[in-house]
């Protein structure tokens, strides 16, 4: 039986030795022509996201400018209550994690697509409230944003709100 099987290398999940497609987290096991269209797609994924985000991030930084009073520094209580960084060390061991990217307020989670998906909605939650409490300023502006194997948007948290 064995030998009329193969093991992903996104998702770690059994497949027929025969399959050109992961049926779990899609992953392409054809042939390197099969790589260059997924590789075009992302560069222009980037231009779309990266403006969206950088308005987020100013609308969430200028957003007090109009207030007689300057706004007060609030804590980012929702942080202090867990260890940000060992939820996500127990996600990456468990394989649902495979890495995060800071850039600034920002940070980019990418994640294996079957896991997250199979994962419940709190656990979900909580794997990018940590990595937003990672970037959080003192004021609660940030952002984290959630990418599946295929570099598909699964959430995000900006400023300490889960969006879907």
């Amino acid at each position: 039986m064995e030998g009329d099987t193969k093991t992903c290398p996104d998702c770690a999940e059994t497949v027929q030795r025969e399959a050109r497609i992961c049926r779990f987290c899609r992953h392409d096991f054809g042939s390197a022509a099969a790589a260059p269209p997924a590789k075009e797609k992302r560069p222009l994924s980037k231009w779309f996201i990266l403006p969206a985000l950088a308005v987020l991030v100013w609308v969430g930084l200028h957003k007090g400018e109009k207030l007689a009073a300057p706004a007060q520094v609030v804590s980012t209580g929702i942080c202090d209550s867990f260890n940000a960084q060992g939820a996500i060390d127990a996600a990456v061991d468990i394989g649902i994690v495979r890495g995060t990217r800071r850039d600034g307020t920002a940070v980019h989670i990418e994640v294996n697509t079957a896991r997250w998906v199979h994962a419940e909605r709190k656990f979900q939650v909580s794997i990018a409230m940590a990595a937003y409490c990672q970037v959080a300023a003192q004021d609660g502006t940030g952002v984290a944003i959630v990418k599946g194997s295929l570099d598909e948007d699964l959430g995000s948290v900006v400023n300490g709100n889960w969006m879907r």
